[in-house]
């Protein structure tokens, strides 16, 4: 109950760290940057925890909880030669585990993961995979789906704010009041989802959004699925149009091109 730990987008370290620093000086609190010593491997997909269980077992280092029943987001300590933390998270759609390492471990871990995994089918990837892995899923990135000019509520994660209600009331926290305002009335704007079956002409960001001949949105994200075969993306329609049922278009290069708008996530995977 005394301490908290947020992992960031990198790309608003700064910015994040400030934010809570100031917020924290009307409290007998401090904060504490591990980002210069800090590293974060992300071991992702179907045998993540048997490839992980076996460079504890290989390493012969202890966890706090055995990895099998560490719970989706929740960590645990692993002690030994190395000393570091792991937690089943990640941001593929897919089961795994996040490691977050001293600097002076980092690629000693990295060359052990690989050497154990190799046989399971494991490889490095980079974020351009695992951008195309989280559209799949339907998570929302930074710079894209989510920004500072984008609620929670526009962009489909009221669950990650609790408001309450009249009869079962939550605490208050900052920017509680603008949501519950925003809950009353019409949203702006909201995240969407739609397939191209039919082309391989992948939307990107920006590409405009189509009713008739009235734009109602914009592209955040897309690509060609490497999962389903086909173009993915999503995008933000405004008030009135993402309640209405008629065609979407998508306009690539002053061309238009139909799309079908589907129930989010695109790719579930098996339990």
């Amino acid at each position: 109950p005394q301490h908290y730990w947020l992992v960031v987008n990198a790309g608003n370290r700064d910015v994040d760290f400030d934010w809570v620093d100031q917020h924290l000086k009307a409290y007998d609190s401090n904060l504490t940057s591990l980002a210069d010593h800090t590293g974060i491997l992300a071991l992702q997909g179907p045998q993540a925890e048997a490839i992980l269980s076996a460079l504890l077992a290989e390493q012969q280092l202890q966890s706090d909880d055995e990895v099998s029943a560490l719970r989706p987001f929740h960590l645990t300590a692993v002690k030994g030669d190395i000393a570091f933390v792991v937690s089943r998270s990640g941001y593929t759609g897919e089961d795994g585990f996040e490691l977050y390492v001293p600097y002076e471990h980092l690629v000693k871990l990295w060359q052990s993961l690989l050497a154990l995994g190799s046989d399971q089918g494991l490889v490095p990837v980079g974020l351009g995979a695992r951008d195309t892995l989280r559209l799949e899923a339907a998570m929302p990135l930074y710079g894209h789906e989510l920004n500072r000019d984008i609620t929670p509520l526009e962009a489909g994660l009221g669950w990650s704010v609790k408001l309450g209600t009249e009869d079962k009331p939550q605490p208050d926290f900052i920017g509680k009041k603008a949501l519950v305002a925003q809950q009353a009335e019409t949203l702006p704007r909201q995240r969407v989802g739609f397939a191209m079956p039919e082309s391989r002409r992948a939307p990107r960001e920006g590409y405009p959004l189509f009713m008739g001949d009235t734009q109602v949105g914009i592209v955040t994200s897309g690509s060609l699925s490497p999962t389903l075969g086909y173009p993915i993306g999503m995008g933000y329609i405004e008030a009135p149009h993402y309640a209405k049922e008629q065609p979407l278009s998508l306009e690539i290069r002053g061309q238009r091109y139909p799309v079908e708008r589907v129930e989010l996530p695109f790719y579930r995977r098996k339990s």
